[in-house]
């Protein structure tokens, strides 16, 4: 999700105060079998919520390459037609490991020799 999540003033209030009496993992038992059933997924979040550290993602250019982003720039170069067949002949050639703006340089190149 990259939207903030907006909840009811009311729900935050009344969590707030449940988890001022009792801890979250405790509270989550009061929900029988499915609290508990998510109380690790939970308690280990908040947990890495509280001592991760924040860093930026790196530039779109730099990102690990995926097809949507790829064509995207291949689109507004060559229009969507071209682009989604110049993608197509060079997938083969694409790596896993190939960031965004490798990938289309590779097919920019791939597809002048051709």
């Amino acid at each position: 999700m990259r939207e903030s999540l907006e909840l009811p003033n009311d729900f935050v209030a009344g969590l707030s105060a449940v988890l001022r009496l009792k801890s979250v993992a405790s509270w989550l038992l009061d929900f029988g079998s499915e609290g508990e059933a998510v109380a690790p997924q939970v308690v280990g979040s908040l947990l890495g919520l509280q001592f991760g550290a924040t860093a930026a993602p790196p530039p779109v250019g730099e990102q690990p390459f995926q097809r949507e982003v790829v064509i995207a720039e291949l689109t507004r170069m060559y229009g969507s037609a071209r682009a989604a067949e110049m993608f197509e002949k060079c997938a083969p050639y694409l790596k896993s490991k190939m960031t965004n703006d490798e990938a289309v340089s590779l097919i920019l190149r791939e597809t002048g020799r051709g």
